[in-house]
């Protein structure tokens, strides 16, 4: 009851989704308990119902990579030869190889599983927040969470940089750059507590 059918639903999925993980990805499970941390710091931090369900989100917003890497390994290795030789995103070299991305296999995954309309914008939107028809707010919650966790190269998410922020989402969510610092520093200690947790 505290957790919610959404979210509850959502954790049961990731738990099976990510059992892969570790070994199809190296540190991409890392990546996304910081983004999931990230994102229900946002949604907190902006005072935002359900914050839990941003959490979510943000813990799933890679999930179709996991599915491409499983169901697909043996284009995996083209997928990060293109990354490597172009010095491109994670996504664009997906879109190449395999003709999309993994934001629309997390879209027709969230239809699959009957995941609620709000998480799949969230995971289906989390490159581009500003088009997410719905619930703009929480595609813009996840890229900002999955752009922080990058600045801070927690875990490893297949780029080798971070992607570019979309000013949008900042605009949509009305932060302003002194919620930009406070974030920050409380993201900070939270990743340096989440680190610590994993080594002890």
């Amino acid at each position: 009851m505290l957790l919610g059918f959404n979210v509850l639903r959502s954790i049961i999925v990731s738990t099976s989704v990510f059992e892969v993980m570790s070994e199809n990805m190296v540190g991409l499970w890392e990546h996304s308990l910081g983004a999931a941390m990230a994102s229900g710091t946002i949604a907190r931090m902006l005072h935002f119902k359900d914050a839990e369900e941003y959490a979510v989100a943000g813990l799933l917003h890679d999930l179709g990579k996991v599915v491409a890497t499983v169901q697909l390994p043996d284009l995996k290795p083209d997928i990060e030869r293109v990354v490597a030789e172009r010095d491109c995103f994670y996504l664009e070299a997906e879109r190449e190889v395999l003709g999309f991305g993994h934001d629309r296999i997390n879209a027709w995954l969230a239809d699959h599983w009957k995941l609620p309309a709000n998480i799949k914008e969230g995971l289906s939107y989390h490159h581009k927040p500003h088009l997410a028809q719905l619930y703009p707010e929480m595609a813009c919650v996840v890229h900002l969470g999955d752009f922080l966790v990058r600045s801070f190269e927690y875990g490893f998410s297949g780029d080798v940089g971070v992607t570019y922020l979309q000013p949008e989402a900042l605009k949509i969510l009305k932060i302003r750059p002194a919620d930009f610092e406070k974030l920050l520093d409380e993201l900070s200690g939270q990743l340096v507590e989440l680190a610590d947790l994993r080594f002890t």
